[in-house]
Parts: C-alpha cells; structure tokens; sequence
C-alpha cells in the first residue's frame, strides 16, 4: 500500500489521460463482436428517444409519446439496441428537448451534446479539486463525461445545473439559483436532497423562490401541451415499475434497489432496503446541514447522496457524485492525506466505467458501494475535523467554490 500511495503526480495524469482511449477502444471492439459489425457504433442510443419524441407527439399527441409499440418501430432505424429505449421523462423535460426533433438526428445530438459539454466545462471548474493538469483530468476526464457523451444522456446537464444552483446561491444570487433548482424538475427524483438540505437550513425564503419558478415551469407545460400529457406520464407509472423489475437495467444503476435485487433479493425486499437506506441518507444529510462541520464537506454530503435517495438512477447521473467527490478531494488535499485515501478515490473516480461488467460478472453494484464508500469517508472527515465549528481550519484556494458557512 505504501508504494500505491508513494505514486508521482505524473503517474496520476498517465492514468487519467489514457482512461477516455482505452474506454474508447472497448466500446469500438463491439464492431468486431457483435453481428450488426459497424452498424452496432450507435453514439447517443438513448438519445434517441429523446429526439422522436417530437414526432411522435406531433403525430399522436401524448397517447404515442408513451406507446412502447410506436416508439419500437420509429427507433429501429437510428439503434440497434436490444429491446425498446422507452421515453419516461415528464413534460417538464419534453418542454426543453422537443425543438431538437426539427434537426436531423445527428445534428440534433451534436448540438445536445455541445451544450451538456459546456455548461459541466464551466460549471466544474469551480469544483476542480486540485491545481494543475490532475484537477483538469478528474473531472473532463472522468469516466462519467465519456458515459454520458457516448449513450448521448443528460447526466452532465443535471449535474451542471446543480452544481450551477450551489455556486449561485453561495455567490448570493439567490433568484438564478432557484431558477436552475427549478429546471431539475426535469428529473425531479433528483432533487430529494436539495429540498431535505434547504429545510435543515430553515431557509424558507429560498425554498419558496424555488416553489414560484417550479410552478410557472409547470404551468407552462399545462400551456404548450395541455393536461393530457401530464396525464400520460402519470398512467406510464406501471411501465416504470415493470422496467425497474425486470433486470435489464440493474447493472447500469447504482441504487440500493439494484444492488439487493442483482444479490437475489424480491421487489418487496429490494424496496424495503432502498426506503431504509434513503431514510438514513436524509437523515445524515439533516444532520450534516444542521451542524457546523466545514461548508465543503456539506456541499460533499449533499452532491454525493443524491443518488442514495432514489431507486430510479443510472451511471450516467453519477456526474452529481463526481462533483462530490471533488470537493472531498479538495479537502482531503488540503487537511491531509490518511493511508489509503488516494486509492480509494482512485477507485470511486474509475467506477462508473466498470460497474456494468462487474454486475454483470459477479452480481454485485460496485456503483451503489461506491456512493455509500464516498459517504462514509465524507463523515469520517467530519468527525474528523467536528472541531471546525466555522470551517475555519480549511485553508481554501483560488478554486474554491464559495458555499455558504
């Protein structure tokens, strides 16, 4: 271990430069294995639905946004996927995606993903968690950027508006940050933790700025597409349920559901698991917001249990732990180092990139430990350093986002 921890900065780039190539080489040898043979390289398969939903709202209104047998055969043509990508976003989301229909599909993709690409580029910046080349390779480097830019997912976008509303609210720029707060009702599973931290905080004031911009992000949508579309998403609430159960999804979530389901455990069970953990995890992360531990550690804690309170998350969301990560890192990195440490980050930066093939080798998600693993070192460090009653011990840096104390 002594040696692993003695390794040079210079090595630390090695390994994270040839990272996104050697991702590359594995997911282009599918064109050597698989029958379709350079037909298999789809980029941004599960953006595909995303770009004819569009069209099929147009040609059948909400009934055939949701019509697993239409969206079948539209996307036959652009993947060769096994199975159908279904669509079971809200309208929230649909809102912002449907004008991408009116490009052809490539284009439609490049353009989604230049902007996912800019706002994380701008957006993480403010959360590298070290200078030099080393901080620059942990976060556009990571696995998660390569996950997410290659199936065309919006992990990055998610992450980036969060990310975004943290560093706005701290600049105090209260109004922009409730606005990008907001816009997550895109994905609205992922804002448990933001709405659990906000009332530990007692700042109801925020919290009602976020409840104003939520509701005309909605009523907007009653608008543009009216009450049939809301009703639609509400009814494809048993194509949900029957998707998470049927397996094919285990390997690519990073939930506690998953990984008890994937050890063998029933539905009931594997909920029963995911309801008590996510209880624990809001509850650490009330009592981290209540305390006076180092504002770092609390943006930690709040980035890196998002995804522990809901069952219904994928690896490519795990670009919001990722920039939980980074800022455990930074801490790490400037209240010191304790044996093992840079080992185990090392271990929760590569593991969105090999959780799929563990699971599927051995049945176990290496995701979902890996998010519990970060949250346990996150309070290892707050009791470490609970002396900080102000923070004041954290030496801090140019880089440094400004969260709130």
């Amino acid at each position: 271990m002594a040696r692993i921890e003695a390794v040079s900065p210079g090595s630390v780039i090695l390994f994270m430069t040839i990272c996104p190539p050697i991702a590359l080489s594995i997911w282009l040898s599918e064109a050597f294995v698989s029958p379709d043979g350079w037909a298999a390289l789809r980029l941004g398969t599960d953006f595909v639905p995303m770009w004819l939903s569009g069209d099929l709202y147009r040609d059948g209104r909400a009934a055939m946004l949701f019509d697993s047998a239409a969206m079948a055969e539209r996307q036959a043509a652009y993947t060769s996927a096994d199975g159908v990508l279904l669509w079971h976003y809200p309208p929230t989301y649909f809102l912002l995606v449907q004008p991408l229909h009116l490009l052809p599909f490539h284009a439609a993709l490049a353009v989604f993903s230049a902007f996912s690409v800019v706002i994380w580029v701008v957006v993480s910046a403010f959360y590298r968690p070290v200078r030099g080349w080393i901080g620059i390779l942990f976060l556009y480097a990571s696995p998660v950027v390569a996950v997410c830019l290659l199936q065309g997912q919006n992990g990055l976008m998610t992450a980036g508006l969060l990310g975004a509303a943290l560093l706005a609210r701290a600049a105090g720029r209260r109004w922009l940050a409730a606005l990008m707060i907001a816009l997550l009702l895109t994905k609205p599973h992922l804002g448990l933790a933001v709405s659990i931290v906000l009332i530990a905080a007692r700042d109801y004031r925020f919290i009602g700025s976020i409840a104003m911009f939520g509701l005309a992000f909605i009523g907007i949508t009653f608008v543009t597409f009216g009450t049939d579309l809301w009703l639609a998403f509400f009814r494809n609430g048993e194509t949900i349920r029957v998707a998470m159960t049927s397996g094919d999804l285990w390997s690519q979530q990073p939930s506690i559901y998953a990984l008890l389901s994937l050890l063998g455990a029933e539905h009931n069970l594997s909920l029963t698991g995911q309801a008590v953990i996510s209880l624990a995890a809001a509850t650490w992360l009330w009592r981290v917001w209540r305390s006076a531990c180092p504002a770092t550690l609390r943006g930690s804690a709040l980035l890196s249990a998002t995804l522990l309170l809901t069952p219904f998350c994928f690896r490519y969301d795990m670009g919001v732990s990722l920039l939980g990560l980074a800022l455990l890192t930074r801490h790490l990195a400037d209240q010191g180092w304790l044996r093992g440490d840079r080992v185990v980050l090392a271990g929760l930066w590569i593991a969105p990139a090999i959780m799929p093939a563990i699971a599927d080798a051995t049945s176990i998600q290496i995701g979902t430990v890996a998010l519990l693993v970060q949250s346990l070192l996150i309070q290892r460090e707050i009791t470490r350093h609970g002396a900080a009653a102000d923070g004041s011990n954290e030496k801090g840096g140019a880089c440094d986002p400004p969260f709130p104390q």
